[in-house]
């Protein structure tokens, strides 16, 4: 390999009709480069090198061989064989990559090869050695190319009736980030280089990652869907003394488990933050300074409660090591019921196939599979009870916290019945078993909250019965089931009960085309009341 590369390269001008060939004998030896490195010299590394180089900056400069040749799979492939040699031609790759990103046409817009070299680039797939040598460059790109940039004159739509029609903004246009030929679906952390950034130069990339989602979430705030949204101002007491604001909703909060529609591009890199984190946090050390670095500097910087709804998961998953640094956020009444919402839906969370990336969906079904996701069906609200039972670092804190909640929920019924079923201290364990040790423990609500808590009970009763009610008419009508008068008559004299309130799940001409059909005979005193 080593004395073919090199002469190879010595003779490049005399075998220019020969591309196609070497192309591809350059695309097998870089298997040796991948898999069996140590075996590699370095003057076979530099020659492939200068190769792959030469024909890669004739692709950008439109060399007619190249400009029609077909094979879109080589060109990319030599593209991430180039990145491959970042750590022997940094400096020439930092200026090449930065040259095709200035190659834009009249509308602002990459064109041709120089949008394939900076798509990659920016992409999650092999080009780790890219990111560990030019950090610096790839985020100044993606800053420029991820966000949207209005073109400095509003392009013109003059018509036959002599006037403009305004710009139709779509929910798409309200994250501030570009349409111009990015493609971020299906989310994932291969769609960006992000969590390779994370990897390798993880303060670069926490920094990055919370510019432009503070970039993002300002873009949201300004336009209208922010009002349609109802999106909110929370005001973050920080563990230093001081206040940070942060923009949040419903939609921002669950945005990084994509049961919500944001941007493709926004849960990219929520989900790629969210699984840095898990790999920080699983290990069990004395002080995690890291997490605990990266947890205060996103609380004091980010104004995203995209953001803490990361750093939220992540304390439910791994709670011990974060400490007190996780205080600021325990102390917002949103934040537990926007979590508790994000619970319920974690059931409608999907892992899309990727066709471009395929084994992109089974790690996609995984990591949405993750225990802590689906173990406390009512979200942080559920675990910070067992917070208390099972680790206790934070009990004496959480307790004011508690306490101040009960102060300022005014009369708001069900908000203290959250806060009830959260403190430890509201709690009375009963002995089931005293050979064996079993107990369970119950909540002691106050009478106000006890009543309310009856009275839903009873709703939900019926609410239950209606629907398991429903269900077997529905089981009859369609032969499912064979319905006997007994049973039916059970249904219809439970439905036309004046104490029961109207439910979703009352199925009156289901339930009077069976009396019709199957009793009407046994029971005409029944169709006389049904007036048939």
């Amino acid at each position: 390999w080593e004395e073919i590369l090199n002469f190879l390269v010595l003779h490049i001008p005399k075998i220019e009709n020969l591309r196609k060939s070497i192309s591809n004998l350059l695309l097998d030896w870089e298997y040796k480069y991948l898999f069996q490195f140590e075996h590699c010299s370095s003057r076979e590394i530099a020659a492939a090198n200068i190769l792959t180089f030469h024909y890669v900056e004739e692709m950008a400069n439109n060399v007619k061989h190249w400009y029609s040749f077909r094979n879109d799979n080589v060109k990319t492939n030599l593209v991430y064989m180039l990145f491959g040699f970042a750590p022997y031609c940094s400096e020439k790759l930092k200026d090449f990559i930065e040259n095709c990103a200035t190659k834009t046409n009249e509308y602002g817009r990459l064109d041709g090869f120089n949008s394939l070299v900076i798509k990659k680039a920016l992409g999650g797939v092999r080009n780790r050695k890219l990111i560990i040598e030019l950090p610096e460059t790839i985020i100044k790109i993606a800053n420029v190319y991820w966000k949207h940039t209005p073109p400095i004159e509003k392009p013109q739509r003059d018509n036959r009736f002599g006037f403009n029609f305004p710009e139709n903004k779509e929910r798409e246009d309200a994250w501030g980030i570009t349409k111009n030929g990015f493609d971020f679906f299906p989310s994932g952390i291969y769609k960006t280089f992000v969590f390779s950034l994370l990897q390798n130069h993880p303060s670069k990339a926490i920094i990055f990652i919370c510019n432009f989602t503070n970039y993002i979430t300002t873009s949201y705030n300004e336009s209208d869907y922010s009002v349609k949204d109802e999106l909110k101002e929370i005001k973050l007491n920080l563990n230093n003394g001081k206040e940070n604001i942060q923009y949040g909703n419903e939609y921002l909060w669950n945005a990084y488990r994509g049961t919500t529609v944001t941007h493709y591009l926004l849960e990219s890199i929520l989900i790629s933050l969210e699984k840095s984190l898990l790999d920080i946090a699983q290990f069990d050390i004395p002080e995690n300074k890291l997490l605990k670095y990266i947890t205060t500097y996103l609380l004091e910087n980010s104004n995203s409660v995209a953001i803490t709804s990361v750093i939220t998961s992540v304390f439910i998953a791994h709670p011990k090591p974060f400490e007190d640094t996780i205080l600021p956020l325990l102390k917002i009444r949103e934040f537990y019921e926007w979590d508790f919402h994000r619970a319920t839906r974690e059931m409608s969370s999907m892992a899309i196939y990727d066709d471009k990336i395929p084994s992109a969906q089974k790690e996609k079904g995984q990591f949405n599979n993750l225990p802590h996701r689906k173990k406390y069906l009512r979200g942080l609200r559920e675990f910070i009870l067992h917070y208390q039972l099972e680790v206790g670092l934070l009990n004496e804190k959480l307790l004011e916290i508690f306490d101040q909640f009960y102060t300022s929920c005014g009369n708001d019924i069900f908000w203290k019945k959250a806060i009830n079923e959260m403190d430890i201290r509201k709690y009375k364990a009963s002995i089931l078993d005293k050979e064996k040790g079993v107990f369970q423990l119950e909540v002691n609500y106050p009478k106000p909250v006890q009543k309310a808590v009856e009275n839903f009970t009873l709703e939900r009763k019926y609410e239950e019965s209606s629907l398991n009610y429903s269900h077997i008419l529905r089981q009859a009508k369609e032969g499912k089931h064979n319905i006997l008068f007994d049973e039916w008559n059970k249904i219809f004299n439970y439905f036309s009960s004046n104490g029961l309130n109207k439910t979703m799940w009352d199925s009156p001409v289901t339930l009077s085309v069976l009396g019709l059909n199957l009793f009407y005979e046994n029971n005409k005193h029944w169709a006389g009341v049904a007036g048939v």
